[in-house]
């Protein structure tokens, strides 16, 4: 029997994490909700052996206070290897903590931790690169640099990446994702040597939750417009819908939707394609390609061509550690290419790390339109659905990134840090699955009169709705308030007040990820 927790006017939950009731762990897990009903943590052990690492700790942006990266290592005896880190500040990639202590040492039990932002500077660092690297390693230093060495990059037994949040970079959510909006600072840049603008002219979602990318100016200034996610999603089917027809598309303009890796000296950069242009040509009869670069050697492009009737698209590319499977339909229609080609000796696949999802709209040799008017592309929806390679609703990247093997269903329902959650809860909720104080908890509940608040551990990346009921039976419960989101670890939010009731019961929902 569980014992539970009364205060005046407003009852506690027992201590259990759980998500919706179906304990098969099939891949609708993926989807389901997750539901706080209140406090337990028990110590725990790690397990799992594959090698990697994850951040446990990550200071916000532009604050002086808190300058301590931390994380932990998985399948690696840490006393044979160390900690590279990595910031980048602009464009500019810096060795942390200094030049004269490249390395960072952990501890038996694989955790580690680093100052970040030696000077004040450091602290607009937007991205943030930990590698795990023989103890012997002497890593070169880098100063300034648009990338991270080979000679470092190739040395790593296990990365991570992190990038942050910029209040003062134009960003949004949409789509169930957040998105940082690229501003070149009136500097021609690649691709096309163009000006990509964070305005809202160039940039927008409207009142209906539709993505606008627009190409605006006129005679030889044209300013161009691109985003990207905040962070990698890994292995997976990447949805894009497009909501107007592309062939009309200017044939001087491009649309992008593909992966991209900053922080490589790799010369494809991870880069894989969907695209929209004629490439300056508007007699091609083709008006569309996939791609894995790079596209010059044979088999790595397939171009298509998508009909003028169809004004609702929907393009995707599924990516696994074997190969790429692209797919466009809509209306009649349907185009599909795999990569590698059948026959394929040494293909030449991108391998996922720290790439992330950008779209851009962007003009060909920065010609300007060929028929000289504005350009836009409208997107109705994104969404990606993780490889989950044993149907145990965590997605292999997941998993392989916490230590736990993506062929073995069953970890999912371990709980390996003795919190009272799953492997497969730990993941619903965002939280790390070998560190029992990482976990999806109620902390505290205050009452003034009739003004009631509580408190509950959080992530920035999630999205959380508070419920009701006056009885702990299994009738329904109501949503009280909705969508409650946070940049820091906890959120404090008022609840409705339950009147002359003689108890209520509340509980925190995780809403499903997109």
């Amino acid at each position: 029997m569980l014992s539970l927790a009364r205060v005046p006017g407003i009852q506690a939950m027992p201590s259990l994490l759980r998500a919706a009731p179906n304990p098969s762990p099939l891949p609708p897990a993926f989807r389901r909700a997750l539901v706080l009903l209140a406090l337990l943590a028990l110590a725990g052990q790690a397990a799992g052996a594959a090698k990697s690492i994850v951040l446990t700790h990550v200071p916000a942006i532009r604050q002086s206070v808190d300058k301590t990266l931390a994380g932990r290592i998985y399948g690696i005896d840490p006393a044979t290897v160390r900690i590279a880190l990595y910031i980048q500040v602009g464009e500019a990639w810096w060795t942390k903590p200094s030049f004269s202590k490249p390395l960072t040492a952990i501890a038996a039990d694989g955790s580690w931790s680093a100052t970040i932002a030696p000077v004040a500077s450091d602290t607009s660092a937007t991205q943030i690169v930990a590698l795990v690297v023989p103890a012997g390693f002497v890593p070169p230093d880098v100063a300034g640099e648009p990338w991270l060495p080979d000679t470092v990059t190739q040395a790593a037994l296990a990365s991570v990446a992190v990038v942050r949040p910029d209040p003062l970079r134009h960003s949004f959510h949409w789509s169930g994702h957040d998105w940082a909006v690229r501003d070149s600072g009136g500097q021609r840049q690649g691709p096309g040597d163009n000006l990509f603008s964070p305005s809202n002219a160039n940039v927008f979602v409207d009142a209906a939750g539709l993505l606008h990318l627009r190409i605006t100016g006129s005679a030889t200034t044209w300013d161009c417009a691109e985003l990207q996610l905040y962070r990698p999603l890994g292995y997976g089917r990447y949805r894009f819908r497009t909501a107007n027809a592309c062939d009309p598309l200017d044939a001087n303009a491009v649309l992008g939707l593909f992966t991209w890796s900053d922080g490589t000296a790799d010369p494809n950069y991870r880069e894989i394609d969907i695209e929209w242009s004629r490439w300056g040509e508007p007699r091609d009869p083709t008006n569309a390609q996939f791609v894995v670069q790079p596209y010059e050697p044979a088999g790595h492009r397939q171009r298509i061509t998508i009909p003028a009737a169809v004004t609702e698209l929907a393009q995707e590319f599924t990516w696994r550690t074997t190969g790429v499977d692209f797919l466009a339909t809509g209306a009649g229609y349907s185009a599909a290419w795999s990569y590698p080609p059948a026959g394929t000796a040494s293909p030449n696949l991108p391998e996922s790390r720290d790439e992330r999802i950008h779209l851009n709209l962007w003009l060909n040799r920065n010609t300007g339109p060929r028929n000289g008017q504005p350009v836009e592309v409208v997107l109705r929806s994104f969404s990606f659905q993780g490889v989950d390679t044993d149907g145990d609703g965590v997605p292999d990247a997941w998993e392989r990134a916490h230590g736990l093997e993506p062929a073995v269903a069953t970890d999912a329902l371990r709980d390996d840090d003795g919190d009272g959650a799953t492997n497969l809860d730990e993941y619903l909720a965002g939280t790390d699955p070998a560190d029992a104080a990482s976990a999806f908890r109620i902390t505290r509940y205050t009452r003034s009169g009739t003004t009631h608040e509580l408190t509950f551990t959080a992530r920035p990346d999630r999205l959380y709705d508070i419920e009701t009921s006056a009885t702990l039976a299994a009738a329904p419960w109501a949503t009280a308030i909705t969508g409650l989101s946070g940049s820091s670890a906890t959120i404090t939010t008022a609840l409705p007040d339950p009147g002359q009731a003689p108890h209520a019961f509340y509980r925190v929902r995780i809403q499903p990820q997109p």
